[in-house]
């Protein structure tokens, strides 16, 4: 199976990342077409090392200055409104023919991920056919309950829109 990735926010871009270097360089060489990192936060961008840098898209420029959106999901669904056409054509300049299913991942406690993570993947679900599956990181314990609010929030508002969903608990 070749899925494109789109890596959403910190967690989302660094997973994405690390799954791009190992398509690239390791054992299941291929299976990974095209990888996207989508972030408010230029400096978590910066920080990737192996998807390309014009398939890293800063979106929210001009509410958030690249400065994030800390823990805030309605902020973080703003500027992934605003960066909803940057990220479908990037999307769309890909060979979207050579993808069986899109895997979109997101740390689910902060802002620009669980925020963002709907509102792209329901605009995928809207222009293509393939399944989409969602990786969503599960705040740890300690982590507070903002961010435990913001991924069950995350979890109903893709509930419904994705084939499948395979959480992973941060504590682990």
């Amino acid at each position: 199976m070749r899925v494109g990735v789109i890596g959403i926010g910190q967690a989302g871009g660094r997973i994405a990342d690390l799954l791009t270097y190992h398509s690239l360089w390791g054992r299941h060489q291929g299976i990974v077409p095209f990888s996207l990192a989508v972030n408010s936060a230029q400096a978590d961008l910066l920080g990737l090392k192996t998807i390309q840098k014009k398939d890293r898209i800063l979106v929210g420029q001009t509410v958030v200055k690249g400065h994030g959106v800390g823990l805030n999901r309605k902020v973080g669904a703003k500027v992934a409104k605003h960066g909803l056409h940057s990220v479908m054509h990037s999307v769309t300049e890909k060979v979207i023919h050579h993808v069986d299913a899109f895997l979109v991942i997101a740390g689910m406690g902060g802002g620009t991920g669980s925020g963002g993570a709907p509102v792209f993947i329901s605009k995928l679900r809207q222009v293509y056919e393939e399944p989409i599956y969602f990786i969503g990181i599960v705040p740890s314990e300690d982590e507070g309950k903002l961010m435990a609010m913001n991924a069950i929030e995350c979890l109903q508002e893709i509930d419904g829109l994705v084939n499948g969903i395979l959480l992973f608990d941060n504590d682990v």
